[in-house]
């Protein structure tokens, strides 16, 4: 289990791409309660919606695609079994 101390630079880098993504910062002024809820953002994404079943935010999961290290790790581990045969 990560402490919320750990997770301070994910905490700070997610709330200021939450500002200038939602609300226009810093060419805008924020008046908003998330300028003050700073720890909301520890697990969550900025640019998510916050719904699992949503077909534009997690449309990878939902269709079965794997991620990007998923397709890396596919081919490690065929390469590895290449080498093992050999």
């Amino acid at each position: 289990m990560k402490r919320y101390h750990e997770d301070l630079s994910r905490i700070r880098r997610e709330h200021r791409l939450h500002l200038r993504w939602v609300h226009g910062w810093p060419q805008k002024p924020v008046n908003c309660n998330c300028d003050h809820q700073v720890g909301r953002f520890r697990k969550r994404k900025a640019r998510g919606c916050g719904h699992a079943r949503c077909f534009l935010c997690h449309g990878d999961k939902i269709l079965g695609i794997s991620t990007h290290q998923g397709r890396l790790a596919d081919l490690r581990y065929a390469e590895a079994l290449q080498e093992a045969l050999d």
